[in-house]
């Protein structure tokens, strides 16, 4: 294979090469209850992330609302924050709001509201190494009717790796 043909191929036909593979999880209601959500699941071998981002498609209700992202290995089983908690704020926020990881697991998910459909994420210091597990969503005060839809952007490390819907 060339070159250019190798560079097509990390992001598959539809995602820019940089940014590898685009996984994505139609949102759902998954806030309406406390619950550890799982969003996609890495298997085969490990996998580089290079960019995890949630775009609100329905508003979020006016409920106090608290989630975090995190990655479960399959082998240990070792819950790792991909972020810290992200506030009740997010419990107002409108359709086409974007919440976005900055690669610091001990900051919350970054947002802007004011500027919805912008993102704020650092895509610079995104880059972390997922072994095969779990990627989800731990909603930890719950009653929202808002939806998120889920974007993972990946490359493979091995050839076996993949990632679906969780």
């Amino acid at each position: 294979m060339s070159l250019s043909q190798d560079i097509k191929a990390l992001g598959g036909a539809r995602a820019p090469a940089a940014l590898g593979h685009r996984t994505v999880r139609r949102g759902t209601g998954d806030l309406a209850a406390v619950a550890l959500v799982p969003l996609f699941n890495v298997l085969g071998g490990d996998i580089l992330l290079t960019a995890l981002y949630g775009r609100v498609t329905t508003a979020m209700a006016a409920a106090n609302t608290l989630i975090q992202l995190h990655h479960t290995p399959a082998i240990g089983l070792a819950q790792v924050d991909l972020c810290a908690i992200i506030g009740a704020h997010i419990g107002a926020d409108i359709a086409g709001t974007i919440y976005s990881i900055t690669g610091d697991h001990t900051v919350a998910l970054a947002t802007d509201a004011t500027f919805e459909g912008v993102a704020v994420g650092s895509f610079g210091t995104n880059l972390d190494i997922l072994v095969p597990g779990v990627i989800s969503m731990d909603v930890t005060a719950f009653g929202n009717t808002g939806v998120i839809e889920w974007v993972l952007h990946w490359i493979p490390l091995n050839p076996l790796s993949r990632v679906t819907v969780g």
